[in-house]
């Protein structure tokens, strides 16, 4: 028993898959150029997204001046304009960064910032 089945091969050029085109960078400056800028305002639109953009909290910080007399300490000072009972040594460390102090000594005369809210502490 013989069967008449039709000839039929396998075309293997049918099957294959489509060569991917391969990218090729023609000039080198632009390509870096084009990465650096997309990575430019991807961080940017990051930041803008989650609100680190811009800080406002520092301008919304109160401020007295007080002039130093002779005698004052900045411990006095501080235990003085504590309004809020934290810890006089944090209280004194605030006024000093803010008047950018190197050290706790201060004269008769001087001029401070002694904050008065707590906005950007």
């Amino acid at each position: 028993m013989t069967h008449d089945r039709p000839y039929v091969t396998f075309d293997s050029r049918m099957y294959r898959r489509p060569k991917r085109r391969r990218l090729v960078i023609v000039n080198k400056f632009r390509f870096i150029f084009a990465t650096v800028m997309a990575l430019l305002v991807l961080s940017i639109l990051f930041s803008y997204i989650s609100g680190n953009f811009m800080s406002v909290a520092s301008t919304n910080q109160q401020y007295i001046e007080v002039t130093v007399s002779s005698g004052d300490t900045l411990w006095e000072i501080a235990s003085e304009y504590n309004y809020f009972q934290d810890d006089i040594r944090q209280v004194i460390y605030d006024i000093k960064r803010i008047n950018h102090l190197p050290s706790s000594s201060i004269y008769p005369g001087q001029v401070l910032r002694i904050p008065i809210s707590k906005e950007s502490l």
